[in-house]
């Protein structure tokens, strides 16, 4: 309660002081019209986000669709958490031994490969990488998306080149994770519900259950709610300059 009480002092003399800006930059229709909504005297640009620029780049390559991969997000260790120094009662080990036990269930299944997209913060050092056997290939996440034929991860933004590429995604939902904010499993299932994508839920025990189901129409996605959620979150729904970079 102290905390929360200090935060909204900052906060109300950071209002005292703080000038509105001329301009604001938004990447996407979303905070276009929050901004909209506000009726600010400010004046609104509309640029791509890196990410959307970063996908054009690659759009009109060909597709291996060879690979799962998995967006890995380094939550054992995530640099949020060194920096607000908060504990994490995520077991590392329980938690990437999880991970393994569902990739060699898809792969079984599947007959393909699963391949780790590593995040890029993550130390490239073999002591520190998760004791699992499998490779973890860096900064080659967006090429990696691009060639998969499914996408597995938790909330991370890397994601929306999931999304922008139209790949199959599956959402896993460790409700350990809600230790370390809730904002994730909200926003995994924001995500999850407006692209009806798969999720996976994995108990506090690091134990989950797979309906036999979810193989059915696994490589089918709702190309409507794709496109509806990148024109309106990732991008504009009217744009004419895709290429302008900020």
């Amino acid at each position: 309660i102290i905390k929360r009480l200090i935060i909204y002092f900052k906060n109300f003399l950071l209002k005292i002081i703080t000038i509105d800006p001329s301009y604001y930059i938004t990447p996407d229709e979303s905070s276009y019209d929050a901004l909209k909504g506000k009726k600010l005297n400010s004046k609104i640009l509309k640029y791509n986000s890196s990410l959307f620029n970063q996908f054009k780049k690659i759009d009109n390559q060909k597709s291996k669709k060879k690979n799962i991969v998995f967006i890995d997000q380094e939550l054992e260790e995530s640099w949020e958490q060194k920096v607000d120094n908060y504990p994490n009662l995520l077991d590392h080990q329980k938690y990437w031994n999880c991970l393994n036990e569902i990739f060699n269930y898809f792969e079984k299944k599947l007959k393909i490969k699963v391949i780790i997209a590593a995040h890029f913060r993550r130390s490239k050092d073999k002591k520190n990488l998760p004791n699992i056997g499998r490779k973890f290939i860096f900064d080659k996440t967006a090429e990696l998306i691009k060639n998969s034929k499914l996408v597995i991860g938790h909330h991370s933004t890397a994601l929306n080149y999931a999304i922008l590429m139209q790949k199959p995604i599956i959402l896993l939902d460790f409700r350990v994770l809600d230790s370390l904010a809730l904002r994730n499993y909200k926003h995994l299932y924001f995500v999850g519900k407006k692209i009806s994508a798969v999720i996976i839920h994995i108990d506090l025990m690091y134990k989950f259950k797979l309906n036999k189901n979810i193989f059915k129409n696994l490589f089918k996605i709702n190309k409507k709610k794709y496109n509806n959620f990148r024109n309106y979150y990732l991008n504009f729904r009217k744009y004419k300059n895709v290429h302008q970079n900020i």
